[in-house]
């Protein structure tokens, strides 16, 4: 099937055509010094995974509760049987990202703006949900994302510091632009509508409810704090996060946050496979304790009386 038989609604453009620029650069060898990158490079290796296997697919999921694009893709199909296609926001910052020419324009919109946004909107669904089948998706994805966006956070920081203040400037423009249509972008209208809400009133309720606003708030939790950490922390930028009230995440550590989603995938491992091996062994005694009753069935057989009624020999 699929997926645009699965939309609630019909996207204006089934097809998004966006030129992209700009020249592929390859390095054969990595400069001394790199050996951060190197580490997440090898952690990239050894943390690979099979969506097939990781995942209990046999799980249920009500769709109603309300290898990324693979598993979201199969979790959809399977799952929920239904989903939305890109707002207009996401579109253009996609747009916006992909058409720049500048190498890392595309990292500090995708690894640090996109993927920020979705890490933190993961996180938020992973630690509420009481559901096991969407919170290994998302537990075992952000631990995915995370390597992501730290390779984005090393490259982006070592190349502006070699950046003039103009040069800063224009990419904390991109940011602040970027920023205002993500928080524009979860507002759940479409997903009222879906429901039979008129838009005006959608967006009414979008704008009053106090859950949303602090929703909105924490998907920055984790783009804030990176976006300082690269170096871009100039006077409009900070004023753009006080009028979004998300200036204090800027605070925040992005290690412990990133190590806190690699504990959890870890302890929900821990956790699925200790019970399935519980399982094999509580198994494996029940085959035994059959055997030895079967043993000790034979064993009484064989030892029994005779049988009554057969005339001894000789009579």
């Amino acid at each position: 099937m699929s997926s645009r038989d699965l939309y609630v609604h019909t996207p204006d453009r089934p097809v998004w055509a966006v030129p992209a620029t700009g020249a592929a650069r390859f390095q054969w060898d990595y400069d001394d010094g790199r050996e951060r990158l190197l580490a997440l490079y090898q952690k990239g290796k050894d943390k690979q995974w099979d969506s097939s296997k990781r995942i209990d697919w046999d799980l249920e999921v009500d769709p109603y509760e309300a290898r990324h694009a693979e598993i979201y893709g199969r979790f959809l199909h399977e799952k929920v049987g239904m989903l939305y296609p890109v707002n207009d926001s996401l579109q253009g910052l996609l747009g916006d990202t992909l058409r720049d020419s500048r190498w890392d324009i595309p990292y500090l919109g995708m690894q640090v703006l996109i993927e920020g946004l979705a890490l933190a909107a993961f996180g938020m669904i992973r630690d509420t949900t009481n559901k096991p089948l969407p919170k290994q998706i998302l537990a075992y994805v952000m631990q995915d994302e995370a390597r992501h966006v730290a390779f984005g956070r090393m490259a982006l920081r070592d190349y502006y510091r070699q950046l003039s203040d103009a040069e800063l400037r224009e990419r904390e423009e991109f940011v602040i632009e970027g920023c205002y249509l993500m928080r524009d972008r979860l507002r759940g209208v479409e997903v009222l509508e879906n429901f039979g809400v008129p838009r005006a009133e959608a967006d009414e309720l979008s704008e009053r409810s106090e859950f949303l606003h602090l929703f909105r708030k924490l998907l920055f939790s984790r783009i804030v704090p990176c976006v300082k950490d690269i170096g871009l922390w100039g006077e409009r930028l900070q004023k753009a996060y006080l009028d979004m009230g998300v200036f204090d995440l800027g605070d925040s550590s992005l290690d412990l946050l990133m190590s806190q989603d690699e504990e959890i995938a870890e302890r929900l491992d821990r956790e699925r496979f200790a019970a399935e091996e519980r399982a094999r062994v509580a198994e494996v005694a029940d085959a035994i304790a059959l055997g030895a009753a079967d043993d000790s069935a034979a064993d009484d057989l064989a030892t029994s009386d005779p049988v009554v009624g057969v005339p001894a020999a000789g009579a």
